[in-house]
Formats: structure tokens, sequence, C-alpha cells
């Protein structure tokens, strides 16, 4: 009995599937690798940042008149030249650094975590331009107080130069600050300098990575897409190869052989099925002559043994 034809397109999903697998292990590679280059990059920026602020916060304080800033005690002293000396100072620092939101300085006060502020760069500002000069937008006044409690490094900054290990919030925004001591003539840490930068400035970085990393990948995008396809046509091969014997296989052509002029697994491939075909081809003449008409036509002529 003929069998009924073999479909050799049954095999092509085969490649189909192939190619998603490909194309799908290809995408969450890039993914990995996305998030892997994302944390490496983010981490560095944010740790150059923190060296950044530092560095200025440090060269800032070397400027400072701290014997002038010493004397700055009352907010009647708001508008004194030496206040103003001070704030220039800052504010020439600032427009070199259009980064820096403001610079500032504080010092300890009898109450434990909190400290007064003495001089600062920034300026009363309508900043969200609604007509309206909220909280968050008002200059922090001398010998306005701040609560450190949640912030240590502001306060190890007594001691030596420190950074803010994250994003910090107060009623003025979220910052990242670096900080750095203000020492007398006789040595003594009597107040800190602070530098602020926005936490808008960090998440910037990090946006612009981000995007960077997208656009990457919108040109990787098709070069993965046409390694998918000729990798998947690849590794579908020995099965497109095969589907051409089953095809005559499947019509009932048991000689048939596939050609030998494939090469490493195709040609095992090749052999393997070419040696399959001449196994069925050999059983089914040997089952042809054991039932063929003439084979049994000779057993029904025998002579019978007479008795």
């Amino acid at each position: 009995m003929i069998m009924a034809e073999f479909d050799h397109l049954s095999y092509k999903p085969y490649q189909h599937r192939v190619f998603l697998m490909l194309l799908l292990s290809f995408f969450v590679f890039m993914l990995v690798a996305d998030a892997t280059v994302y944390y490496l990059l983010t981490n560095a920026a944010f740790r150059q940042t923190q060296k950044t602020l530092k560095d200025v916060a440090t060269e800032v304080s070397a400027k400072v008149p701290v014997a002038t800033l010493e004397r700055l005690i009352d907010s009647s002293q708001q508008n004194s030249d030496e206040y103003r000396e001070i704030e220039s100072i800052f504010q020439s620092a600032m427009s070199g650094n259009p980064s820096i939101d403001d610079i500032y300085t504080l010092r300890q006060t009898a109450t434990p975590n909190r400290m007064s502020f003495i001089v600062t760069g920034d300026t009363t500002r309508d900043s969200n331009g609604n007509n309206v000069i909220e909280e968050f937008e008002q200059k922090a006044m001398l010998g306005e107080i701040y609560d450190t409690t949640d912030f240590p490094e502001l306060v190890a900054a007594m001691e030596k130069p420190s950074v803010d290990k994250t994003i910090t919030y107060d009623k003025w925004g979220a910052w990242l600050s670096g900080y750095a001591p203000l020492r007398n003539a006789s040595g003594q840490s009597v107040a800190i300098l602070g530098v602020d930068y926005s936490a808008e400035i960090i998440q910037k970085q990090r946006n612009d990575t981000l995007q960077s990393l997208l656009i990457a990948d919108l040109i990787f995008l098709p070069i993965l897409l046409l390694a998918s396809y000729f990798l998947s046509l690849r590794l579908s091969r020995p099965f497109r190869i095969l589907a051409q014997g089953m095809d005559k296989l499947a019509q009932g052509d048991f000689k048939y052989h596939l050609p030998l002029k494939h090469r490493g697994e195709e040609k095992i491939f090749v052999e393997l099925f070419n040696n399959i075909t001449t196994m069925f081809s050999s059983r089914r003449i040997r089952d042809d002559k054991k039932n063929s008409p003439g084979e049994e036509a000779d057993k029904t002529d025998l002579p019978m043994n007479e008795e």
C-alpha cells in the first residue's frame, strides 16, 4: 500500500520555533546586558558626582574667611557687608558650575541634631513661576535652625570632608550633597560648608544612560533579527534535508538515497537516513520474494508422498 504523501513543509514550523527561541534568547541576553551596563554606568556616574561634590566643597571652603563667618551670629546681619562678602564667594562658585543648586554654611547649636544656617549662596525666587513664593523657594536665613537627624554625613563633616551616600530630602527638595569642615586659625572646626546638587541632575544622568542603551538596542535589533533568521536556517537544515527523504519514503520509494554532498552533522543525518532506507529496501525485497505468486505456485505443485 502506498503511504499518503508526506508534507515536507511540515518541518517549516520547526524553523519558526528555532527562530523565535533564538530571538527570545538574544532579547533576554540584551536585557541582562542592558541592566548590567546601566547599573555599572549609573553607579560610576553617581560615584563621580559624589567625588565632584566633595572636591567642590573642599575647594570653596578654602576660600571662606572663617573669622568673618564666625562674626555672623544674628539675623540682623543678613544684609551686612560681611555676609555679602561670603555670599559672593558662593555665588561665584555656583555660576562656574551650573549643576550646583546651592552652597551654604551651618554651625552647631547647643541642641543635639540641630544646626543653624549662617551664609547661603542661593536666593529667594519664584522657581516654579506661579507668582507665589512658597516655602521651598525661600532662601535659608541666617540663624534658621536645620534638623540634621537624617543627615549623618553632614554631621560627620565637622571632622573631615564627606558626601551623602544616597539622595536626601528636606523642605527645599531632593539633593545629593558634599560637605567640608570650616576651621579657624587654631584649626578648630567651627562650621561646615555644604554643596547641593539637585536630585534632578542625578536622574538626568540616569535617563541619559537609559536613552543611550535604548538607542543602541534599536541599532542592534535588525542585526539580532538577521542573526536569528540565519541561525534558524542553519540549525534547521538537517531536518529540511531529512524532510526530502521522508517525502520519498511517504510515497513508497524505499530505494531513495540522499546525495552524499553534505558535511559535518548533516552528513551524519544523510548516512543514517540512507542506512535506514537500505535496510527497509532489503527487508522489502525479501518479503516480496516470500510472498510472490511464483513461490506459492511452486509450493502447490510439490508431489505428495504416497501412503
